[in-house]
């Protein structure tokens, strides 16, 4: 009776094996993506140069929480960058300070700031501070400058 069954389905039976069949290519397409995107993610893991980032801290007494002296920093946000650097002997992201005869010549320039003057996602050589430093010396060739930072 033109195609009505008694099941009360209606559709032709061509029909719903291209329903069946379009609900298993979907079903394999996105099992395939997923098995791309687990080994993707496999892949940048396994390349990835550490896996934890690596700040040790001390507490110092009227001052807070400080990195400690030469020591070993990795820092990383697993998407953009991943930095090993070095403290300074005073516990600061930075070259080494002068000796005291030596900071006795020369134009000193201290920044003071947040994240952005500390630059863990540099490394020191890339940092704001190393920027100015090359600074006088176009512009001012007489001018010896240490610009050092406090974040």
């Amino acid at each position: 009776m033109l195609g009505i069954r008694q099941d009360g389905m209606n559709l032709p039976s061509k029909f719903r094996r291209v329903l069946r069949l379009a609900g298993w290519n979907a079903l394999l397409l996105i099992a395939g993506l997923a098995l791309v995107a687990m080994i993707g993610e496999a892949w940048l893991r396994s390349t990835a140069p550490f896996r934890k980032s690596y700040l040790p801290t001390v507490f110092v007494p009227g001052v807070g929480r400080m990195r400690l002296p030469d020591t070993e920093i990795r820092y990383t946000n697993h998407l953009d960058f991943w930095t090993v650097s070095r403290t300074n002997r005073l516990g600061f992201l930075d070259r080494e300070p002068p000796s005291p005869e030596r900071a006795a010549k020369g134009c000193h320039i201290t920044m003071i700031g947040d994240s952005f003057v500390e630059a863990w996602q540099v490394p020191i050589p890339r940092s704001s501070t190393s920027g100015w430093k090359r600074w006088p010396h176009g512009n001012c060739p007489t001018w010896t400058s240490r610009p050092r930072h406090s974040g």
